[in-house]
């Protein structure tokens, strides 16, 4: 499995703000997040975020697909997530930009960082610490 470089949404939101206004027309920024990790490394960052173990548990492309069709997926969309997931287990998707950096002028928010201000209180992490393990 390749690696991702996970992004925090709140830089994307934060670049878009700074963009509208201008000054960036005729650029191509592309965004991602400090570093590029694979899904293992970032069960590993939720477990520690979380205090709950995280396992990632990889699944074949057709038991992926027959998942997928079983639950009324639209068929545009399961052609976009496979190929958006062969792209990242193949490591085509694990380069990493300077766009945040270029117009906000700070490094982008890693998955590290994220977790650790978003996971603790998820719904998911504290239902998991009280044992609720269906929640």
């Amino acid at each position: 499995m390749g690696a991702e470089p996970f992004i925090d949404v709140a830089d994307i939101a934060d670049v878009a703000a700074a963009v509208l206004p201008g000054g960036f027309e005729g650029e191509t920024l592309a965004l991602s997040g400090p570093e590029a990790a694979d899904f293992v490394q970032a069960a590993q960052i939720l477990t520690e975020a979380s205090g709950t173990p995280v396992r990632f548990a990889d699944q074949s492309d057709a038991d992926h697909l027959a998942q997928l069709r079983a639950a009324g997926t639209p068929e545009g969309y399961i052609e976009w997530r496979m190929a958006m997931l062969g792209g990242i287990r193949r490591g085509e998707d694990a380069y990493l930009s300077d766009g945040v950096k270029h117009v906000l002028s700070r490094s982008p928010i890693g998955l590290r960082e994220w977790a650790a201000r978003e996971v603790p209180g998820s719904e998911w992490a504290v239902a998991a610490r009280d044992g609720d393990h269906a929640g």
